[in-house]
């Protein structure tokens, strides 16, 4: 638990990244705005579905 502990620090947007730099890592499929989606909720905060432009947003910045 205390792993996880340390995400706690992070905003959402940070976490959505480390999620797909993950999963990018694990997969030989292109991450594209087309091949998966994103959603995420917390404490606080409601159920939330990225948009696709704005997933796409992140996966260009990760190509950088």
């Amino acid at each position: 638990l205390v792993f996880f502990s340390f995400f706690h620090s992070f905003p959402p947007s940070q976490l959505v990244g480390f999620a797909l730099r993950a999963l990018k890592e694990a997969t030989a499929d292109v991450l594209s705005a087309h091949t998966c989606s994103v959603a995420f909720l917390g404490k606080g905060l409601p159920f939330q579905l990225l948009e696709k432009n704005h997933l796409a947003t992140i996966l260009a910045r990760m190509e950088q």
